[in-house]
């Protein structure tokens, strides 16, 4: 599994599968240069749990031999690098049952033909959380056992979750398809079964917003490829992102269906020389925070303002060499007290004689990065990826006027 970035937040994308022989052996091929983390799946046929079913999921270990993906040791390949001994020692591991009731409000239909389980109930999303959580601490779902339903209408299901190991956890029940509806129940496992778990069942919201523009290309601003997204941060167990369109006439909009959880704001769209000046979510200043809850506390609405015009940097990478045609990432990265605002991050290539030029920047302190090899995409949104080139950063600081002749050495160089 190879550490990619969706949005800043740290996920795994599967780049090879192997099976193991009767010896135990495996091997793997045409990787690229990476970081890698090496997961073995293990059914309950293997023994590895000391209660287990058939029925279970296969339980994950993570090289060299533990639970959680920040307890993993990565591997990490050069171009044309082979690595040897990346050797498992699994260790039995003894999983517990959740069982409860999922419940609706009443009055709500759901369409339970098409679902796969009863009453609309498909399964589970198992977050883990808690002390010495890691953001890519792996969510995975869980397929319930359920009782028989004799009424498909009912408000109450209950539910059996087997194969979960200790630890501390936020469900999601996946279900009522068509219904508009969402839930969550943290729950701790410790020693022993956990049971009368009671997940509520709540509708999902319609967000409600509006945008203004400043500056000279009020009159001309094409709002109508404007979209404002919500993107769904690591509380919340959806991985989609929910968006609206404003209506050019009022500039106002509706983001529809959005599920309980944490949210940031992105705004896309908006014209190159343009930036966004101020973002808020009810109370929440989102240019200085790292986004805002949606739940029933929230009754705000989304302000955002767009200014027409923003500065813009020029430059160039000073490489010993350049070869012609092959061009270097250049990112850009607001200040620490910035840096939960995603619209403020930005990333170009340079030509192939290694200029750059970025444009639409908000007044603000920055640091530019050149990097040697292009990083994932948004990986400069991630303290964790970015704390051992902090220090190699161009800091830069941007009041209003364009900026030239900018001459960024290369990191590692």
């Amino acid at each position: 599994m190879e550490k990619t970035y969706r949005w800043g937040q740290p996920s795994l994308t599967a780049r090879a599968r192997a099976t193991t022989n009767d010896l135990g052996e495996y091997r793997m091929f045409s990787l690229g240069p990476a970081e890698y983390y090496i997961v073995v799946e293990v059914g309950p046929s293997y023994g590895a749990a000391s209660n287990r079913r058939e029925s279970d999921p296969p339980l994950v270990s993570y090289y060299p031999g533990v639970g959680k993906i920040s307890a993993a040791t990565p591997v990490i390949l050069g171009v044309d690098e082979e690595r040897d001994a990346v050797d498992f020692t699994f260790t039995r591991i003894p999983v517990y049952t959740v069982s409860g009731t999922v419940v609706r409000p009443p009055g709500v239909q759901v369409d339970a033909s098409n679902s796969i389980r009863s009453n609309g109930l498909q399964s589970f999303h198992v977050l883990p959380r808690g002390e010495g959580t890691d953001p890519i601490d792996t969510p995975f779902f869980q397929m319930p056992n359920l009782a028989p339903q004799t009424d498909p209408q009912g408000s109450e299901v209950p539910f059996e979750i087997h194969g979960i190991p200790a630890g501390e956890y936020d469900l999601f029940p996946v279900c009522c398809r068509g219904s508009g509806l969402s839930g969550r129940a943290s729950v701790v496992v410790t020693a022993a079964n956990v049971r009368d778990l009671r997940i509520l069942m709540k509708p999902n919201r319609d967000i409600r917003g509006r945008i203004r523009v400043e500056g000279d290309g009020d009159a001309t601003f094409r709002l109508d490829q404007v979209q404002v997204v919500l993107r769904p941060l690591r509380s919340t167990s959806l991985g989609d992102s929910f968006s609206g369109r404003p209506d050019p006439g009022t500039r106002e909009f509706t983001i529809n269906g959005v599920p309980e959880g944490r949210f940031e704001v992105a705004v896309e769209g908006i014209p190159y020389d343009a930036y966004v000046s101020a973002l808020q979510a009810g109370p929440t200043d989102l240019l200085r925070n790292d986004g805002f809850d949606i739940g029933d506390s929230f009754d705000g609405v989304i302000d955002v303002t767009i200014a027409a015009k923003g500065s813009s940097i020029r430059g160039k990478v000073q490489r010993g060499i350049l070869e012609r045609g092959v061009g270097v990432a250049i990112s850009l990265v607001p200040e620490q007290s910035r840096r939960g605002n995603a619209s403020l991050y930005k990333r170009i290539d340079t030509n192939p004689t290694g200029e750059f030029l970025f444009r639409g920047i908000a007044p603000g302190n920055y640091k530019l990065f050149a990097w040697p090899a292009s990083p994932p995409d948004s990986a400069e949104q991630n303290a964790s990826f970015l704390k051992p080139y902090e220090d190699r950063g161009y800091s830069i600081s941007v009041a209003g006027a364009d900026i030239e002749g900018v001459v960024l050495p290369l990191i590692g160089k």
